[in-house]
């Protein structure tokens, strides 16, 4: 516990403790994420958070990068694996603790594996079945494929990008695009099924 943040009652996490859940589903289907496919999986889940919760779900801001959207603490915490597989969980150093209810604890316990005592968990059931929805769309996405998604046209990258190919003027993408863009990515979706 210690990297995340309640606001309005939905909690956030560290940018690298959702990462960290991904690796826990992939682990269970014997895949391998990288660098980059963690990084917009985070990237994208967060986006459906805005749009489905109304909240975000990570607690970093997403930075807006020369080649796409990236979130800085969870790139430095994968840094070291290059373009290859990230086999372990990333260990977070708490910066804050937060008290809980008990059966929050209990629940954490008896949810995840040892392996993974000492590392930063969610326990939030919502953000869990968010996170494992998203999982079951992108999984099977290499992470070209994953980058693509977060650089198609009209999608938030694109659009601050576009008007700031410099990086000169804004740092950040903001989370009102990205709850604007996956509202209307479901929008489209509801509407193919109709």
């Amino acid at each position: 516990m210690g990297n995340e943040n309640i606001t309005n009652g939905r909690i956030t996490y560290d940018a690298r403790v959702v990462a960290n859940e991904f690796l826990r589903l992939a682990k269970k289907d014997s895949r391998v994420f990288t660098n980059m496919q963690l990084q917009k999986l985070v990237i994208i889940a967060h986006g459906f958070s805005l749009a489905i919760l109304g909240e975000p779900l990570v607690l970093q801001r997403v930075m807006l990068g020369k080649w796409g959207p990236v979130i800085p603490d969870l790139w430095n915490a994968l840094l070291h694996h290059g373009a290859g597989a990230v086999t372990h969980p990333i260990q977070i150093e708490t910066t804050h603790k937060i008290e809980l209810p008990k059966k929050y604890w209990i629940f954490r316990e008896q949810r995840f594996a040892s392996e993974y005592v000492g590392y930063e968990l969610i326990y939030d059931q919502t953000c869990l079945s968010l996170i494992k929805a998203i999982y079951d769309a992108y999984c099977k996405h290499s992470g070209l494929q994953l980058s693509t998604v977060c650089h198609v046209k009209g999608s938030p990258w694109e659009i601050v990008y576009s008007q700031n190919p410099t990086l000169v003027d804004v740092r950040y993408i903001p989370d009102e695009l990205f709850k604007t863009y996956y509202l209307n990515l479901l929008q489209e979706v509801k509407d193919r099924e109709c």
